[in-house]
């Protein structure tokens, strides 16, 4: 019966997924199924499979979410405990979004943060690298190792058989003293400072290489979006000032934490 139903999905036609016909019967795109498969046709054009594109589209959705809600949590709670890195932000948005407004009315007309302005923006970009460093989402990652024509390679002193399992930790690796001055100190300044020290070989909160999260860029736009317009519209302190206990889950979120939000005076 599970094949009929998959023989039965392949031959829809022109998009061989239960979704398109939200685009087939109405037209036009107008709901989250027929967007996520006009989505899908846009990377067949490009040549990914269709297999390939729902499974990227549901990691960015699926996975996308928890980790990008975790690494906002950090960056959030870490802006709200530092006020002098939060004023540098603060600062840094006026300069590129302009000043806060005088009334409400003007306020709601600063431009958009979209993607050409967040790029401006590096001490915001530091804070979410930083936090990134401290609070990577995926504190470990698991690999099989494989090397074609050879049944095992030397790793620095280690042996590696292929199909073993190699766990890399990247919480461990980011607080390495031979690698960051400081490593268990909050210091976003580094990333501005010397951005070499973002280097994949010791800094890979998404992973590297071709297995690196697809969502990274995603990832930090979203994360600056947020960051952004909450410091445009509030001033945010912690209401407790205890840093959170860490909680593993699906990711190393902050078990919890209270923030306190007061809207500006000119808005």
């Amino acid at each position: 019966q599970q094949q009929q139903q998959h023989q039965g999905l392949e031959q829809q036609t022109p998009f061989q997924h239960p979704l398109d016909a939200d685009i087939t019967s109405t037209g036009a795109p107008d709901t989250a199924g027929a967007k996520f498969a006009t989505v899908v046709h846009s990377l067949q054009q490009r040549g990914v499979s269709q297999e390939r594109g729902v499974a990227l589209l549901f990691t960015l959705l699926a996975m996308g979410h928890e980790n990008v809600s975790t690494a906002m949590s950090w960056t959030v709670f870490h802006l709200c405990r530092y006020a002098e890195v939060r004023n540098l932000v603060e600062a840094e948005i006026a300069d590129v979004f302009g000043p806060a407004a005088a009334d409400t009315t003007a306020a709601s007309s600063r431009p958009p943060p979209d993607r050409a302005r967040l790029l401006q923006m590096k001490n915001l970009s530091s804070v979410i690298l930083e936090s990134l460093r401290l609070y990577p989402p995926i504190p470990m990652l698991s690999r099989q190792f494989a090397k074609r024509d050879e049944k095992h390679a030397t790793v620095g002193e280690t042996l590696l058989r292929t199909s073993e399992e190699v766990l890399v930790c990247p919480y461990v690796t980011q607080r390495l003293p031979q690698e960051w001055d400081e490593p268990d100190q909050f210091r976003p300044e580094r990333f501005v400072q010397d951005p070499s020290c973002a280097h994949a070989a010791k800094y890979f909160p998404f992973g590297a290489g071709p297995r690196r999260c697809p969502g990274r860029e995603f990832a930090m736009i979203e994360v600056s979006t947020v960051a952004s317009c909450l410091l445009q519209q509030y001033s945010v302190t912690l209401a407790r000032p205890d840093t959170p206990a860490e909680a593993l889950f699906i990711s190393l979120r902050p078990a919890k934490f209270f923030v306190k939000l007061e809207p500006k005076a000119s808005l």
